[in-house]
């Protein structure tokens, strides 16, 4: 793969590694929230003490309530934000004329199984019965060049 070929494919790449960023930033999202209702709602977020009710101010809850409610506001951001993007991708993946590299894309970077990893090309070689990862590799990059050269070679 000559110079301008791998600046292509690097380019396309880091474009559509961010549909993966975008799923672990709902992901980590979902468990600040998770983490901060759990702490509200098992009775350690609010104090109920005698001494902190009769002695003060009473802690209703309010701020970790709306703390809550912040956390909620920016999971449903980083969700709307997630969707909308990996949406875009999809349209853009369906539009690649080979069968193989739209499918060694669309498995490579939309499909991210829960663990958050992206799908290796061993995985994708199996899944797709290529003849070998080295054909498979080929193919990415062929596809990632396709992808670049309609996309975003004009940004």
């Amino acid at each position: 793969m000559n110079k301008k070929m791998s600046g292509k494919c690097s380019i396309a790449k880091e474009h559509l590694l961010k549909v993966k960023e975008k799923y672990l930033a709902v992901m980590l999202a979902k468990e600040r929230y998770a983490q901060d209702y759990e702490l509200i709602f098992s009775g350690g977020g609010i104090d109920y003490s005698k001494e902190r009710v009769d002695g003060g101010k009473v802690d209703s809850g309010n701020e970790k309530v709306e703390t809550l409610t912040d956390r909620w506001k920016e999971l449903e951001a980083l969700e709307r934000d997630y969707i909308i993007y990996s949406h875009d991708i999809s349209q853009k993946l369906n539009q690649i004329e080979s069968y193989h590299g739209k499918e060694i894309l669309t498995r490579r970077y939309l499909i991210i199984p829960s663990t958050g990893r992206l799908k290796s090309f061993e995985q994708i070689t199996e899944d797709m019965g290529l003849i070998d990862l080295r054909h498979c590799q080929r193919l990415h990059s062929k596809a990632l060049e396709e992808y670049y050269n309609k996309f975003l070679s004009e940004v």
